[in-house]
C-alpha cells in the first residue's frame, strides 16, 4: 500500500502462487468488500518500473526475471538494474472505471467501503505530493488544505492548528513549490532567505484553505472523499505512466547539443496525456481516444539502440494571421516501456 502498510502471509504453494491468490488474501487482511475486488491490483514496482500484474501472473517468476524486464522495458544504467529491488503493491487498478470508483462513496455503504476509501485516498496524497500529476499552483493549495485538515482530525494529539502548520509544509506539498526559482548563481544565504520566502507564501496559502476546509467540521471519511472528488475532476488521474521520448523540431543552429525531448505518457481509461519532464510536470498533448488514431511499431529485433514506437495522429487547427486551418498531426513518442500491453488495453476498448 501507498501509505506503507504491509500484509504478511504464507502460501503453500510457494513460488507457484498466483496473483489471484495474493489480491485475496490482501482483500480479506484489509477487510475490503466484495465490490472492491476489481478497484484493486496487485502490482510489481521499483522507481525504475511499474508493473500491474494478471491474476495468472506468478510473483516469484517475475522476480527472478526483474532484471531483464529493466533492460527490455527501460533504458536504466546497467549499475542501477543490479541494484533494483522490486516490492509487490496493492493498488488502484488502472483500468477501474471512474464511475464505478464514484459509487464507493455511497453514505449507505460507509462502513463496507470506509478502507477502500482510505486506501484510494492515500495513493491520491502520494500522486499529488510526488508530483506525478501535472496539476496547477491552486490544486497543491486546495489539496494541502484538505490534506491538513485530514490529518488534524485523525491526529487530533499532534494539535495542528492554523497557527502551527510550518513544520507540516513538507508533508502536505511536494519539494518545488518549497524552493526557490532555479537559475543563476546564487549565494547560500540568499537561497536560504528565498527558501523561507517560499516556506512562508506556501503557508500562508495553506492556512487560508485549511481554516475554510476546517470551518466545515468534516469527519475524516468525508474529508478524504472531498480530496478524491477533487482528483477525480482532472481528466489524469489513475492514469498509468511510462517514460519516452520525441524528437524535437530540428533547427540547425543547435546540431550540437540537438537530442530527443524526454517525455511521460500517462494513460488511463478516458484519456492520454504526454507530459514534459519537468518537475512538476507541464501537459504538452491530451487527447481522448475518440479524438485520435494510434500505429504501434516494434523496434528492429538486431537494433540495440531502437525502441519501439507509438503514432499518434489527430486533427489539430493551424492559426495563421487571416484564419485558421484544419490540419492533421501525427507525434511519434519511443519508449522501452510501450512494449508493454497497456496500449492495447487502452486503445482496443
Amino acid at each position: 500500500m501507498k501509505e506503507g502498510e504491509s500484509v504478511q502471509a504464507v502460501y503453500p504453494s510457494g513460488r507457484f502462487t498466483t496473483v489471484s491468490q495474493i489480491h485475496e488474501t490482501v482483500m480479506a487482511a484489509l477487510g475490503l468488500p466484495s465490490e472492491a475486488v476489481d478497484c484493486f491490483s496487485i502490482w510489481l514496482s521499483s522507481k525504475h518500473l511499474q508493473l500491474q500484474l494478471k491474476s495468472y501472473h506468478l510473483p516469484c517468476k517475475l522476480f527472478k526475471k526483474w532484471k531483464d524486464l529493466l533492460s527490455q522495458y527501460t533504458n536504466t544504467a546497467y549499475d542501477d538494474i543490479c541494484q533494483d529491488e522490486p516490492i509487490l503493491t496493492f493498488q488502484r487498478n488502472t483500468f477501474f472505471p471512474l464511475k464505478e470508483e464514484r459509487k464507493m462513496i455511497d453514505p449507505k455503504k460507509k462502513s463496507e467501503n470506509e478502507k477502500a476509501i482510505d486506501l484510494l485516498y492515500n495513493e491520491a496524497v502520494f500522486n499529488v505530493t510526488k508530483t506525478r500529476y501535472p496539476l496547477e499552483e491552486t490544486d497543491y493549495h486546495e489539496l494541502a488544505g484538505i490534506q491538513a485538515a485530514t490529518f488534524a482530525v485523525e491526529h487530533p494529539g499532534e494539535g495542528l492548528t492554523s497557527g502551527n502548520l510550518h513544520p507540516y509544509l513538507q508533508t502536505f506539498y511536494p519539494p518545488h513549490l518549497l524552493e526557490p526559482p532555479t537559475g543563476g548563481q546564487k549565494s547560500l544565504l540568499k537561497l536560504f532567505r528565498q527558501r523561507s520566502v517560499e516556506h512562508s507564501l506556501a503557508e500562508e496559502k495553506l492556512r487560508g484553505h485549511f481554516e475554510k476546509v476546517a470551518s466545515k467540521r468534516l469527519s475524516a471519511h468525508n474529508l478524504k472523499i472531498l480530496y478524491l472528488q477533487y482528483c477525480w475532476s482532472k481528466p489524469f488521474y489513475g492514469s498509468v505512466m511510462f517514460h519516452g521520448q520525441i524528437e524535437r523540431p530540428f533547427k540547425a543552429v543547435h546540431i550540437l547539443t540537438y537530442s530527443d525531448k524526454r517525455v511521460t505518457v500517462a494513460l488511463n481509461p478516458h484519456c492520454l496525456h504526454i507530459l514534459d519532464s519537468k518537475s512538476p510536470p507541464g501537459i504538452m498533448l491530451y487527447l481522448t481516444y475518440d479524438q485520435l488514431s494510434w500505429e504501434f511499431e516494434e523496434a528492429p529485433e538486431d537494433g540495440e539502440d531502437f525502441y519501439s514506437s507509438l503514432w499518434l495522429e489527430f486533427d489539430s487547427v493551424l492559426e495563421l494571421e487571416d484564419r485558421e486551418e484544419k490540419v492533421t498531426k501525427r507525434v511519434q513518442v519511443f519508449s522501452p516501456t510501450g512494449d508493454t500491453d497497456y496500449k492495447y488495453q487502452f486503445f482496443h476498448q
